[in-house]
């Protein structure tokens, strides 16, 4: 929480950045953090991507991530994707915090099968702690109970146009995010002083310890 904080990124530096990956001013960028692996939907996520452009034409796709940017550009060559659309660049940890202050939403679907219900992406709570509201799919871990309860971004329910569609004109039209109250819900689920705390009344339960 104390690398991951909106507060210590200034408009100047975010600007900077935006100037250097050469995003007109304006335009829309929604992330993707951390490595693509074999748990991560890419084709997905361009798909999604995809249809956000139709109705969101000046975006930017900005990968951060130290995987081949190979992989990246022929996924977006098979979906169709144009790639001026599309920026990936590599960063270490302690720079991650102002590439997603850069963007508007950060992205992640995670394929939603049996040994991911136990699952807790680290991404997410370094996204909300930046006050950032994510774009993600549900039935994996507590992502769902995340985002409902904290108020902390959209859920996609199936991968296919019409679920794309609906979250992007739910972002579009009405949808609104609190850069505070996310970082809030962050704190409270995500921070290690919360989790040392709970694991301490776990023990002491086990235990039968009242002090």
């Amino acid at each position: 929480m104390d690398l991951f904080n909106p507060y210590q990124i200034t408009g100047e530096s975010v600007q900077k950045l935006r100037n250097k990956l050469t995003i007109p001013d304006g335009a829309k960028v929604i992330t993707y953090i951390g490595s693509i692996g074999t748990w991560y939907m890419l084709p997905e996520m361009l798909a999604f991507f995809k249809r956000w452009l139709l109705k969101n034409p000046a975006s930017v796709f900005l990968f951060v991530t130290n995987d081949s940017s190979a992989i990246i550009n022929d996924a977006a060559n098979k979906a169709g994707m144009p790639l001026s659309a599309i920026r990936i660049q590599s960063a270490a940890r302690t720079e991650v915090p102002l590439y997603i202050s850069l963007g508007d939403y950060s992205i992640f679907f995670i394929k939603p099968v049996f040994s991911k219900r136990a699952s807790s992406p680290t991404k997410q709570g370094e996204i909300m702690a930046m006050g950032k509201p994510v774009i993600c799919n549900s039935e994996v871990g507590d992502t769902d109970y995340v985002v409902n309860n904290f108020d902390s971004g959209i859920l996609i329910n199936e991968f296919e146009d019409k679920a794309y569609d609906k979250a992007i004109d739910e972002l579009k039209n009405d949808k609104q995010f609190n850069v505070s109250v996310i970082r809030e819900g962050a704190l409270q689920f995500f921070s290690l002083e919360e989790g040392i705390s709970r694991y301490q009344e776990v023990y002491k339960s086990v235990l039968g310890e009242n002090g």
